[in-house]
């Protein structure tokens, strides 16, 4: 049920009790369960709020940030010179809302980027707020940014924090009064030895940390308090926010008193730090090229480490159906699609980012010295055979992903298209009264299923709570 109440509207159902303020830049200002009295969203203590800062006025429950979260300001495309402020521009925005049916849908135009931001909230189950996004660009050019769904919670002595499920390592990026840890560094993560990452929690500790996961294979997180056995379950779609930006602040920040504050914000967003990608790194030098365009050396701002960029070219591809400088070629989209797919996969070139960069889209991958082409054609011998079995080693261990896969959904290896004899002696009449598995698909069939990655995407998924904006337009 949604009920409006002056200019506040009303979620819910038996479980939870949810208020807008479309009003005060689109906040959800509360998230309240019914069984307990739990408000699991963070009430701001302050009496006043003097500035204009995100930061000076009333910070409680959850905010969109949106196009940036720190300060910064567009270089070029249709908006450059446009001044950004902290936390993004939809923060202090009065919004529009309209209950249709079950779900609240607001809006927010945005002139100053020409651009229209839509929400929709509705309880899709019992207990469970859905947040759906959909974003309009009326630039002809497209618009880099970066997002963050910008939660903050309650929190105290009580309060239990689990973290997302596979993570190894967490970048810290800022921190204050940690001890012997270093910022702009990877650390162990989850560490039990560092009590202030996930409770008890205490104001007196006057500590503040600023971290983001590696990227993400499953979007969730639960916080919990006291001795209540609900949980707060945050959920997020990692195809579209593959990292999750964790704020933990005991007795330190802008509205905390050391005796009595606490805050943990939890920010699924599309990418690690606080700004756009165009901006987090710099081209040094060029390092080859192609058909396809070229590729440099370069230097993420965040990490501090190395990487590879691609520049691929959106005019005068080969084969691209479309030649208009605008259109992105479906080898460059097959191409982005499978190396997020292997993100995480060991023996594989990792995938960083990637965003429009003028007439090309940048796509940023881990930073390798050298590759296997570059070391023969500097080589005047013939390999000896332990260099060659090495060698042969490093590159079937990078194509093991692809084989298992292929393996088990056809029951054949194939290599640059070519069936292994595994399969020939499948397929003979002996072989198959000797197997009763039904043999793979014929071969032209099966390279066809093989080599159009575009048969094998993911299909669209339902938006879970969290999900990012996806941009339409321009």
């Amino acid at each position: 049920m949604i009920k409006q109440e002056g200019p506040h509207y009303t979620l819910e159902d038996d479980l939870v009790r949810i208020r807008v303020e479309p009003h005060n830049g689109g906040k959800i200002r509360s998230f309240v369960s019914r069984k307990t009295g739990q408000n699991y969203f963070y009430v701001d203590k302050r009496q006043f709020h003097e500035g204009s800062g995100y930061s000076d006025g009333d910070i409680s429950g959850l905010d969109e940030c949106f196009p940036s979260i720190a300060p910064c300001q567009y270089t070029d495309g249709p908006c450059e010179g446009l001044e950004l402020g902290d936390h993004g521009l939809l923060w202090n925005q009065c919004w529009s809302a309209d209950i249709k049916g079950d779900r609240l849908d607001m809006q927010v135009e945005l002139d100053e980027l020409d651009v229209v931001f839509n929400r929709s909230l509705d309880l899709y189950r019992p207990g469970c707020l859905r947040t759906q996004y959909r974003i309009v660009n009326g630039n002809r050019e497209p618009l880099p940014f970066i997002y963050c769904m910008h939660l903050l919670l309650a929190g105290g002595p009580s309060t239990r924090f689990e973290f997302p499920q596979g993570q190894q390592r967490a970048f810290l990026y800022f921190g204050m009064n940690l001890g012997e840890l270093t910022e702009r560094t990877w650390i162990d993560w989850p560490d039990s030895s560092q009590t202030w990452l996930h409770g008890p929690f205490s104001a007196g500790r006057a500590t503040a940390a600023k971290l983001f996961t590696d990227r993400l294979h499953r979007g969730r997180t639960t916080i919990s308090h006291g001795d209540h056995t609900e949980k707060l379950a945050v959920e997020f779609d990692t195809e579209k926010l593959p990292s999750l930006g964790i704020l933990v602040m005991q007795g330190l920040g802008a509205t905390a008193r050391p005796e009595n504050d606490f805050i943990l914000a939890l920010e699924p967003g599309s990418g690690i730090g606080d700004l756009p990608d165009k901006q987090r790194f710099e081209l040094r030098r060029n390092v080859g090229g192609g058909a396809f365009g070229d590729v440099h050396e370069g230097f993420c701002r965040l990490t501090q480490a190395r990487v590879a960029v691609k520049l691929a070219r959106l005019s005068g591809v080969p084969g691209a159906e479309r030649d208009d400088g605008e259109s992105v070629p479906k080898g460059l989209l097959r191409e982005i699609w499978c190396l997020r797919e292997l993100v995480g996969v060991e023996h594989v070139t990792q995938y960083v980012a990637h965003f429009p960069r003028g007439p090309n889209i940048a796509i940023v991958l881990e930073f390798c010295a050298t590759d296997l082409k570059s070391v023969m054609d500097v080589r005047k011998a013939p390999l000896d055979a332990p260099v060659a079995r090495a060698w042969t080693r490093m590159a079937l261990l990078g194509l093991r992903p692809w084989s298992a896969s292929l393996i088990d959904r056809f029951g054949v290896c194939r290599v640059d298209g070519c069936a292994s004899p595994a399969w020939r002696g499948r397929n003979t009449p002996s072989a198959r009264r000797r197997d009763p598995r039904p043999g793979p698909l014929p071969p032209r069939r099966q390279a066809e299923q093989l080599h159009d990655h575009g048969r094998r995407r993911p299909q669209g998924r339902r938006l879970r709570p969290g999900a990012a904006p996806r941009r339409d337009g321009g």
